[in-house]
């Protein structure tokens, strides 16, 4: 049973490395305006169907969507967290990517030599992906908007100088008219709501 699930997890965590590299040879970033392309929807459907572990990222995303699906108030302004699929998925997946790590270690012929500072690099990332979708906040208060970073730390911006808003296979990535760019997750609770909202300031903003 053990030697299965290691066997599925090494089949996903594939399939799920080569759709993001043709998927993003087949589409990259789009306007958040656009919906799906042809390619790109007969790309998912046929990779679904020759998979034999079905969408792995479609299925990870799904779970990760899961929880509240409103944005939250606080006073005047309008709040966006990670979702909690996301957040406590992640909980439960990182052991799984922590035992996968260990086995392929223990399992192979070069055991004891993979350098430490790889296991300090991995547990780090491991970590830091972790701290990130929990402390992550996107707060909106009239024309200001405020947004946690790859750095943990909180950047504001100012929405009537937002020219151009796109999709990308993670989420958005927002710039700005002094040319600062921002990137939001796709998992966050009230995302129809901010969608909607960036295309309207987009549109408020003559873009």
């Amino acid at each position: 049973m053990i030697l299965y699930l290691i066997l599925f997890g090494i089949i996903s965590v594939g399939m799920m490395f080569v759709q993001k590299k043709l998927g993003a040879l087949i589409h990259g970033p789009r306007d958040i305006r656009e919906e799906k392309g042809l390619f790109q929807r007969i790309f998912i459907a046929v990779f679904g169907v020759l998979s034999p572990v079905g969408n792995p990222e479609e299925n990870l995303g799904t779970i990760f969507a899961l929880g509240r699906k409103d944005a939250r108030t606080e006073g005047t302004a309008t709040v966006f967290r990670a979702a909690a699929g996301w957040r406590y998925g992640y909980l439960i997946l990182m052991p799984f990517l922590i035992a996968f790590a260990i086995h392929l270690e223990l399992g192979s012929n070069v055991a004891g030599q993979t350098p430490v500072g790889m296991y300090l690099l991995i547990g780090g990332l491991l970590i830091w992906c972790g701290v990130y979708m929990w402390r992550f906040r996107l707060v909106i208060d009239g024309i200001d908007m405020s947004c946690t970073t790859g750095t943990l730390m909180t950047k504001h911006f100012d929405l009537t100088e937002l020219i151009r808003a796109q999709t990308t296979r993670d989420g958005y990535q927002l710039t700005f008219e002094d040319g600062r760019k921002i990137s939001i997750p796709r998992f966050l609770e009230g995302h129809d709501l901010l969608r909607d909202f960036l295309i309207g300031q987009l549109e408020d903003n003559g873009h």
